[in-house]
């Protein structure tokens, strides 16, 4: 593919506009690939240990000769060796321009902006970070939008502002014992799904430039909260009753199959409603009754997990409950 052809449109809301080698290096847009020019030895010998782990782990679940196991792990690591020395004495080269390059130094030392893709579509914005220096068309500004349309409060403990995480993880380890304890899961898997060093969970945002005032997509993070165990647990679980409630579309290509043999009368029209905040505005309580009632209904839940319906409500429950705001 001609490097011409990769470049995408580059958006930029701030007050003093950007540097050239800025926009030739933002014009590659989010899904150009940068080769690396450094291998990361370290970062590779860890993914390789976690792994070695896990197949250990798993040996024993499945009761494998340990013997075995221990050669699986043997042949792993020399296969991962060997694979590092040869790369040892290669040179990369970066498949950067020397403007792209000088563009992406400028915009990592650039501490005034940030650099984003838009909501939809091949394309990248700049945005002043901070609302003294963008006013309402700063990142700042706009992500206080986000909180907002949530109804988000600070948490006041004492006349300040509190950190709820601690207490988060807390009363989510409760929930894992009382579940231990019922024999639902083992020891090991309860200690796996407690929540341990845990940060709150990290709101970011993307503008949504096809529309009036480039309002944000707020974005949540749940990788390293006290949530994030417990939501990987739970998804395939949920998955199980997706689709039930007889009111599911999996995405337009299905609605259009749905739809090509509707007939429309001459006094009947098709329409299509977009719904401000539509995950906002769902009824935690309404939601969550019908979960249970679906999960109530499947009788092939057992296939999935070996926790009951009773257990997965009071994980579901311990997740919404205890919000930040």
């Amino acid at each position: 593919m001609k490097r011409d052809k990769i470049k995408v449109e580059v958006i930029y809301l701030t007050k003093e506009g950007i540097d050239e080698d800025i926009k030739e290096y933002l014009a590659l847009g989010p899904d150009f690939c940068e080769a690396p020019t450094k291998i990361p030895y370290e970062k590779i010998i860890a993914e390789t240990e976690k792994m070695c782990s896990t197949i250990k782990e798993e040996g024993k679940k499945k009761k494998v000769n340990e013997n075995e196991v221990d050669r699986e792990i043997d042949e792993l690591r020399e296969e991962v060796k060997e694979i590092l020395r040869k790369t040892k004495d290669k040179k990369y080269t970066t498949n950067l321009t020397k403007e792209e390059m000088r563009g992406k130094k400028k915009a990592m030392k650039d501490k005034e902006k940030v650099f984003l893709p838009a909501d939809k579509g091949r394309i990248m914005v700049a945005m002043d970070r901070y609302e003294s220096r963008g006013g309402e068309e700063s990142y700042e500004y706009k992500m206080k939008q986000v909180l907002i349309d949530l109804k988000a409060r600070p948490s006041i403990r004492a006349g300040e502002d509190w950190d709820r995480t601690d207490k988060v993880c807390r009363d989510g380890g409760k929930v894992i014992d009382r579940i231990v304890s019922r024999k639902e899961l083992t020891g090991d898997q309860g200690n796996r799904l407690k929540p341990k060093n845990c940060h709150a969970p990290r709101l970011t945002g993307l503008p949504k430039v096809h529309k009036e005032g480039e309002p944000m997509r707020g974005i949540l993070s749940m990788v390293g909260s006290p949530f994030e165990k417990v939501s990987k647990t739970l998804i395939p679980i949920l998955r199980t009753i997706q689709g039930r409630s007889g009111l599911y579309v999996k995405n337009s290509r299905e609605l259009k199959e749905k739809i090509k043999d509707w007939r429309v009368e001459r006094n009947e029209i098709l329409v299509s409603y977009d719904v401000k905040n539509l995950n906002p505005c769902i009824p935690i309580d309404k939601a969550l009754e019908l979960v249970e009632r679906l999960l109530n209904e499947n009788e092939d839940l057992g296939e999935t997990t070996t926790m009951s319906v009773t257990s997965i409500m009071e994980l579901l429950k311990w997740m919404f409950d205890l919000t930040y705001c």
